[in-house]
């Protein structure tokens, strides 16, 4: 399908679930005012799935089929070298399983005049649990936190009077960023695969002297429980432990070793844990992550050790 050019271009990537994909697709259709150009970037799918896919991006969407899994940051890169082709201003990346009203992601583009030299400008991340709502504020470094979103306490922020709050990183659920970012830092390391990989990107854009920005004023539901528990014990729990190792060695080279040392001791005591517990998938997730990380082998995880969410 030939998109036309847009200031304005949403990524969203499908993985084996594409009803939830056609139903984001279908969100961002409805706006009356906004009217982003859509890039689908198809990982993998069931032939059903595809098919799916194919009737709901019709003319109007940019549909890209993978000829395989190219994990989150290489199924981004896909979709963000083609928006740049086509000329856009603004790019965003979204997660499907990820709801934004129009006026919430209007308030985020506005962050562009409002502050000077962004790159990436992201709502807060609201997330369901226990009956009640978890709200985060972008993440911290990831090198040195094993949790890095910052939780948001609404209080607190009002008493300071500031709009945009100042994160390591914006998360990569719900951003919007800037096309002269991109094209100055590049794009996103393909090594991390899935996890850390946006960290890794403001990273490197705050190098460059750009800012990032979280916009208090501007909210995005994530429907995080969308998730298989087994993918979070495994492949979610991999990635995110192996991927600090490339973090620190990108961007910590002179703590290295300090934080090779850390990261082994978290990965070795979470599989510790896991084993007394009895879970299996987790405590392989633990052990996998530091043998990779310390052997530097980074990329997709062996396709026999992956589960599908």
């Amino acid at each position: 399908m030939a998109l036309k050019t847009h200031d304005l271009i949403v990524v969203l990537i499908n993985w084996f679930h594409a009803e939830r994909t056609v139903s984001c697709i279908r969100r961002f259709g409805n706006w009356r005012t906004l009217r982003p150009g859509l890039i689908v970037v198809c990982n993998g799918d069931t032939v059903e799935g595809r098919a799916k896919l194919r009737e709901a991006c019709g003319k109007d969407v940019m549909l890209i089929e993978m000829p395989e899994n190219t994990g989150f940051s290489g199924a981004n890169n896909t979709g963000i070298r083609r928006a740049l082709e086509l000329g856009a201003k603004r790019i965003s990346l979204f997660n499907t399983d990820a709801e934004i009203a129009e006026p919430d992601f209007a308030r985020l583009l506005e962050a562009f005049d409002n502050v000077d030299g962004l790159a990436a400008v992201g709502p807060l991340i609201v997330e369901q649990r226990d009956g009640g709502e978890v709200v985060f504020a972008g993440g911290r470094d990831i090198s040195r936190w094993r949790q890095t979103r910052i939780p948001f306490h609404r209080d607190a922020v009002e008493a300071a009077g500031t709009r945009y709050r100042q994160p390591d990183y914006v998360m990569g659920t719900a951003m919007v960023s800037d096309r002269t970012a991109w094209e100055q830092a590049g794009l996103l390391d393909e090594r991390y695969f899935f996890s850390g990989e946006v960290a890794d990107w403001c990273e490197r854009v705050r190098a460059l002297g750009f800012q990032l920005a979280v916009d208090i004023t501007a909210r995005a539901l994530h429907h995080s429980n969308l998730a298989g528990s087994t993918a979070r014990e495994g492949d979610y729990l991999y990635y995110s432990l192996r991927n600090r190792f490339l973090f620190a060695a990108r961007h910590r080279s002179g703590q290295r070793s300090r934080f090779v040392m850390r990261w082994t001791a978290i990965c070795l005591g979470e599989a510790a844990k896991a084993m007394v517990r009895g879970k299996w998938v987790r405590a392989g997730a633990c052990l996998s992550a530091v043998r990779d990380g310390l052997a530097g082998s980074f990329g997709r995880r062996r396709p026999e050790q992956e589960r599908r969410a």
